[in-house]
């Protein structure tokens, strides 16, 4: 939804939502709170209307009397409004936002805005609310749920900002409540507030200690923190994790890559990709490869050329098993199409309904061997199999063996990669080997 839209502030008449005069006579309160608790929305509200109206018509004249309604628009502006309503709530300072102290009316307004949330009428709803407070005077440690309430209604509406405004404003009303916290960074998760993201899930990951149940919300902060280039952190928040669960062999992997890129701890790097290897299945083959491809970087930085070439060797071993699939993907492809045309020709020969189930079941089975051997390109290609032949003829020419480094420069170049480089290379490595130094 755009959020180009203003906030609107209409004044419609509460006769607008009260029930006609045929209606039954309310009960009182107990009835429609039973008819709540029993999960009927609409029936209740059929007695909570005429009670805001009846409510409404006993005030003495020397009150003001409310018939506005605030309609909820969204967009920036309304966002800034919002938090607006909600300072003139707790502040108290606002003579137009506060009517008067009448906790039946606000009671009334909040069961209204409960039963239309649940009825999924989201406006009326948060029209209620606003209602509820305007009737409302403040109490400690009991006000934030209706503002948490209030959010779950954005949340429904799919509006996130003033979802996590709301949020907020019932963690500040309540910062004893964790859980405000926990949602609130699980909202800002995916957007551009990070620090405050982190703030919160932080907040929550201290006040739970050991106890933690909620292990993705350290994954989240190890996310978090990357995206900001606090390494270390994400690093902590890894091992958190792994002390937690660690037989997951993707976040060993993710902890290692962090290690070796970025903190430079080559010790950790090494434990964590070789745990990786060990612990990830057989079928997460960039992930194997990558693992090699950076233990064998830590070996030619640490000038152990024949072992980073040993290492490099690997990731190429799971390189060639993604190029064999793709192969079979062109083989199995070969068969369909053979089987299509043989079946083609007989449906154009008569009309076969059979076959024609058959051409149409071959068509299908086609496009996904397609789909798939397009994934397994993508897969080979961010394996940069060029770059990998690259590393290891560094690591003989290093070693000086010779031979053996013309041999995967010369690969390097049928890949394409730095071709003019590698033959620059082959040229001088071969009047090495032909001088005999």
């Amino acid at each position: 939804m755009s959020y180009k839209n203003t906030f609107l502030i209409l004044f419609m008449l509460l006769s607008v939502h009260a029930v006609s005069a045929q209606t039954a006579k309310p009960s009182g309160g107990a009835d429609y709170a039973a008819l709540m608790n029993s999960g009927d929305y609409q029936g209740a509200l059929k007695i909570i209307m005429p009670l805001i109206e009846d409510a409404n018509s006993k005030r003495v004249d020397d009150k003001r009397v409310p018939s506005d309604f605030i309609t909820l628009g969204m967009g920036n502006e309304g966002v800034s409004k919002t938090r607006q309503m909600n300072r003139m709530f707790r502040e108290r300072k606002a003579e137009p936002f506060f009517v008067e102290n009448n906790p039946e009316l606000s009671a009334l307004h909040r069961a209204a805005a409960r039963c239309m949330y649940e009825t999924a009428v989201f406006d009326d709803s948060l029209n209620h609310y606003y209602q509820s407070l305007r009737y409302h005077q403040p109490e400690p440690d009991k006000d934030d749920q209706i503002f948490y309430e209030m959010a779950q209604v954005y949340r429904k509406k799919k509006q996130i900002r003033p979802y996590c405004d709301m949020l907020e404003d019932a963690y500040e009303l309540n910062g004893r409540k964790y859980e405000y916290s926990l949602e609130l960074g699980r909202a800002l998760f995916r957007t551009n507030d990070k620090k405050k993201a982190i703030f919160h899930l932080e907040r929550y990951v201290q006040s739970r200690g050991d106890e933690l149940k909620e292990l993705d919300v350290l994954i989240m902060l190890a996310g978090l923190n990357e995206g900001i280039n606090r390494f270390l952190e994400t690093q902590k928040y890894y091992q958190m994790y792994l002390t937690k669960k660690p037989d997951d062999g993707i976040i060993h992997f993710a902890l290692g890559h962090i290690a070796c890129k970025n903190t430079g701890d080559y010790k950790l790097a090494r434990s964590e990709l070789g745990k990786a290897i060990e612990l990830l299945p057989a079928g997460e083959v960039f992930r194997k490869a990558k693992a090699y491809e950076y233990i064998g970087d830590m070996s030619f930085n640490a000038l152990k050329f024949e072992r980073a070439a040993e290492e490099y060797l690997q990731t190429v071993k799971y390189q060639d098993l993604v190029l064999k699939e793709i192969e079979k993907n062109d083989s199995d492809i070969k068969k369909i199409d053979d089987e299509i045309r043989l079946l083609k020709t007989n449906l154009l020969k008569e009309k076969n309904y059979v076959q024609y189930n058959e051409y149409q079941f071959q068509m299908q089975e086609k496009e996904r061997i397609l789909s798939e051997k397009r994934e397994k390109k993508y897969e080979y290609e961010k394996l940069e199999p060029g770059k990998s032949r690259w590393n290891i003829a560094e690591c003989y020419e290093k070693a000086e063996q010779y031979e053996e480094a013309v041999q995967w420069y010369r690969q390097a170049i049928t890949f394409s990669y730095r071709p003019n480089d590698a033959r620059e290379k082959i040229v001088k490595l071969q009047l090495k080997i032909k001088r005999g130094y």
